[in-house]
């Protein structure tokens, strides 16, 4: 009897040996395979990267888009802390986005007129968040892939709105502050930079690309998206808050030009007050959008 404890013993070791190999070497089969793949995405995908760093960099107002977007993914992985696990897995899903994207990637130089580009690093980055985080995540790396596919259209499209935004922003302030009694004029200076000029009672004041109200549109839009499609709420809502975001943003960026027209001549420091008067009526608009988008009711998921 003892020998045969001994030996039975001696299996079960063994046993518990085999296991603990196998878990090592699948556990260095999975880093191998993760390495291989954010190394190809990274070295694919890196002059993407680059491009919407310098783009955000030199543009106040992406900056300010980049800030909301990784406020918008912290807050995504702080709700869902629990689904958030290191999977590491390639499953189908994750192969078909990488495939696509690397597949697009490489179409990019037959059609550069297109901008396959981005689709496929969108693609990757669906794929990288799927391989990572597996398909349980997929509750908070949806909204933000949308939000992140919203972010890379602002980067393009932001030198087109730019001009229709400054007039538009321009003629509403320099129409209501003809009804608040104001002389006001609007006018466009040509030279070697164009700018906007908004004149009330003798003082010009240039509505520059800062003043477009584009920083406010597009994070207003990013958090309506993001948490919008997070809390699954129903297409009529989500459409009248998407609207609402976009008439919010326009009209406090109309407010905010108003407020420093009629508050300069009663200050020292115009700097102090331009700033001041920008930074509050952003942060009171977003937070405005948060309350509003996050108590909506749910009432159909989509």
């Amino acid at each position: 009897m003892p020998l045969a404890r001994n030996a039975l013993a001696w299996y079960v070791s063994m046993e518990r040996l085999e296991m603990v190999k196998n878990s090592e070497a699948s556990e260095r089969g999975d880093w191998v395979q993760a390495t291989i793949t954010y190394v190809a995405a990274t070295v694919v995908f890196a002059p993407v990267l680059l491009w919407l760093f310098r783009q955000t960099r030199h543009h106040e107002q992406l900056s300010q888009a980049l800030v909301i977007l990784l406020g918008l993914g912290a807050f995504l992985a702080w709700e869902n802390r629990e689904k958030l696990r290191l999977r590491l897995t390639h499953d189908r899903t994750s192969l078909c986005f990488l495939l696509g994207a690397f597949v697009l990637a490489s179409l990019q130089f037959l059609t550069p007129e297109l901008p396959l580009i981005l689709i496929a690093f969108l693609l990757a980055v669906a794929g990288l968040l799927r391989f990572t985080f597996g398909a349980r995540a997929a509750v908070a790396t949806g909204p933000l892939l949308l939000a992140l596919g919203f972010f890379t259209l602002l980067v393009i499209f932001l030198p087109a709105f730019d001009w229709p935004l400054r007039i538009l922003a321009g003629k509403w302030s320099a129409y209501l502050l003809g009804l608040l009694g104001g002389d006001t004029g609007l006018y466009y200076v040509a030279g070697p930079v164009p700018h906007l000029t908004l004149e009330s009672a003798g003082k010009p004041f240039i509505v520059a690309a800062e003043c477009n109200g584009f920083g406010l549109l597009s994070s207003s839009l990013l958090i309506t998206l993001g948490l919008g499609y997070y809390r699954r709420l129903a297409w009529l809502d989500f459409a009248l808050l998407l609207a609402g975001s976009v008439f919010l943003a326009l009209g406090a960026n109309i407010l905010r030009i108003i407020c420093i027209v009629l508050l300069a001549p009663k200050v020292s420091n115009y700097h102090v007050m331009h700033e001041a008067v920008g930074i509050a009526i952003y942060y009171a608009s977003l937070g405005l959008i948060c309350w509003l988008v996050w108590t909506c009711p749910r009432r159909r998921a989509f």
